[in-house]
């Protein structure tokens, strides 16, 4: 019994200490209880706030009057979302005082006759409003949005909704700079594009791309757009567009067939021209790849691109070619073929790029430097065609080269795509001592694999070469 009663009298001392706390310290600790983080936008689950609220009267009184602590709701409202727990979200937002909001609201069923109170309360404090999701709100749930009658703060809104016709209408006083909106009608929003500086996650018709760009003259990246042709064209065609600001593009075909997505690669390519582009990534699951398109926007838009990436299923090498002398500002480079497609073995497999490797390593016998992409940093490839490995060495040695990242796909037996001597191989070893490349065969190091093929094939090699190969790997199999 003694040692209870120290135990309690310890515990009531804390607890007096507790209570005799200021309450702004009290509601700072309960800010760090909650781990509202102001530049965190991932909406990532953190501790709630109701816990503090049943520890006391005081802890209840801190909590409830500390704004700062109901500014992030997240509410997922499905078949048990009940009246009291939509009044409970109302109340949330009703206790942040004048604070800018967080606001996530996403359905997983149908709930328009409970959850509409809680989406007009969300729609008069739309003006407080910093960061919006919606996700998956019914036609009428969406709609119930109107403009605010004074300027809005909201800098990012994300929409994802349950059908491609549902409008939302925020009007001029809204003017986000980070858009994020999947499978909708662009034209059926309703924003004040002119603060727009981040377009992602588009999945739409061609027409609505060209609209996003004109309509934002500050657009500095446009990023994982999924495009696919338009059902029917416009009467007089598209119009050719220049956009000054856009830096950053993120362009992929997304149709099914492959016609089709050809065509809006290609006419995306002719009618855009983007003199400020510094990073581009377009991809094309589909066959051929719209060279002459792409080389036309590249030359039309002038652009000093450092960081270029294609992922296509086909290409031919004097392509390649003349995409490169058309970007010399190039840093980083890379070139996928994906390895499965659908499309036909004829197409899949890669022409020799044998040409291409060649002119990597070319020097200009007037200007002294790399024929192709001078100032390369970071190459990288992966395909199923042979690489060939004598050139290797040369691209290795390139002045500026810092990272080369080389991956053969696996599935193929062919002799050639292994280096063919020991010497070769040691070369190779040396060349990944000092620059540390990366090279693989599948998901194993190419070089492990090069090793047993050679190792298999009888041809003599030293002790030496063995221990040094055995400290490259992080796991070496001794045999």
């Amino acid at each position: 019994m003694p040692v209870y009663h120290a135990e309690s009298s310890v515990a009531v001392t804390v607890s007096g200490r507790i209570h005799r706390l200021p309450l702004e310290v009290l509601a700072r600790m309960f800010k760090f209880y909650v781990g509202k983080d102001e530049q965190d936008n991932s909406f990532d689950p953190t501790y709630e706030v109701f816990p503090l609220g049943a520890v006391c009267k005081t802890w209840r009184y801190t909590a409830w009057t500390t704004p700062s602590l109901w500014t992030r709701l997240r509410f997922k409202f499905g078949s048990r979302t009940t009246e009291s727990k939509v009044q409970l979200a109302m109340g949330w937002l009703m206790r942040s005082g004048v604070l800018p909001l967080d606001v996530y609201l996403s359905a997983t069923e149908s709930t328009e006759t409970i959850i509409l109170p809680l989406v007009d309360l969300v729609n008069r404090l739309l003006y407080r409003c910093r960061f919006l999701i919606l996700s998956n709100l019914t036609y009428l749930a969406q709609s119930r949005f109107s403009p605010p009658s004074r300027s809005s703060i909201l800098e990012i809104l994300r929409i994802i909704p349950l059908t491609i016709t549902s409008p939302l209408y925020l009007g001029p006083n809204v003017a986000p700079k980070d858009l994020c909106i999947l499978g909708y009608y662009v034209n059926l929003l309703d924003i004040n594009w002119g603060n727009l500086t981040t377009v992602e996650g588009l999945e739409v018709c061609l027409i609505d791309v060209f609209h996003v760009i004109n309509m934002a003259p500050q657009l500095v990246s446009f990023r994982r757009v999924y495009v696919h042709m338009d059902s029917s064209l416009p009467p007089d065609g598209y119009k050719q567009i220049t956009h000054s600001k856009l830096q950053n593009l993120m362009i992929e075909s997304h149709e099914d067939s492959e016609s089709e997505a050809d065509v809006a690669l290609d006419t995306f390519f002719r009618t855009v021209s983007l003199p400020s582009l510094i990073d581009c990534c377009t991809e094309s699951q589909c066959y051929p790849f719209p060279s002459a398109a792409f080389c036309s926007f590249l030359s039309r838009s002038s652009c000093s691109i450092q960081e270029l990436d294609i992922y296509t299923a086909s290409i031919e090498t004097d392509v390649l070619i003349e995409i490169a002398k058309a970007s010399p500002n190039v840093r980083n480079f890379s070139l996928e073929f994906p390895p499965h497609t659908g499309v036909p073995e004829v197409h899949r497999r890669q022409s020799n790029l044998g040409p291409f490797y060649d002119a990597l390593v070319q020097v200009s016998e007037t200007t002294g430097s790399y024929v192709l992409f001078p100032h390369l940093q970071k190459f990288s490839i992966c395909a199923d065609a042979v690489f060939p490995w004598k050139n290797f060495p040369r691209i290795c040695r390139r002045t500026n080269l810092k990272g080369i990242c080389i991956s053969v796909l696996k599935g193929y037996e062919d002799p050639d795509f292994f280096p063919s001597s020991w010497e070769l191989f040691a070369e190779l070893l040396e060349l990944n001592e000092a620059r540390n490349f990366d090279i693989k065969y599948g998901n194993r190091s190419l070089l492990e694999q090069a090793f047993h093929y050679l190792k298999s094939s009888g041809k003599e090699y030293s002790s030496d070469l063995v221990d040094r190969f055995a400290k490259t790997l992080t796991s070496f199999e001794d045999e």
